[in-house]
């Protein structure tokens, strides 16, 4: 199968396992939006979280809906149509924010088998996310390709067309 489309690089998003645990903040709001005269309380918890999802820095709970926020996180070299560029990039933030280990092990896959993973899913037309905790766990970093048209939804629309 060849790929068409191209590939949206996000990230890396480094904070708090607390801020990240937030999934209210990852997520698109409803719809429907509440009624400000009648639970004033919920209005505001509904425009927080819609502000915070929209223009907040924190990774949507699906990967695919990087595409749906107003701030774009993008630089010029972080959009891609070759997906082994997207692969090189997420290595050179891998190598910049390694992951702790446990025991003094590695607590996650190797990289080999991440670059394996991703080559395969990019190649398919697949979001690749690489999430995991710095040494404690206190601390973690984010970051994600998300191939662009997106196949799981199409009704995305891509934030920087392509000229």
């Amino acid at each position: 199968m060849v790929r068409r489309g191209h590939f949206h690089g996000y990230g890396p998003w480094i904070g708090s396992s607390k801020r990240y645990a937030q999934e209210h903040n990852r997520r698109p709001v409803h719809e429907i939006v509440p009624d400000r005269e009648l639970d004033p309380k919920l209005y505001a918890r509904y425009t927080d979280a819609k502000n915070e999802f929209q223009n907040g820095d924190l990774p949507p709970m699906t990967t695919a809906h990087w595409l749906l926020k107003t701030r774009s996180f993008h630089r010029s070299d972080q959009m891609w149509t070759d997906p082994e560029e997207a692969v090189i990039w997420l290595k050179g933030i891998y190598a910049e924010n390694p992951p702790g280990e446990v025991g003094g092990k590695p607590g996650y896959l190797d990289l080999e088998s991440k670059i394996t993973h991703a080559r395969e899913c990019l190649g398919l037309g697949q979001d690749v996310s690489w999430v995991y905790y710095f040494a404690g766990a206190e601390r973690m970093v984010s970051y994600s390709v998300v191939c662009c048209p997106n196949h799981s939804h199409p009704e995305l629309a891509c934030p920087l067309p392509l000229g």
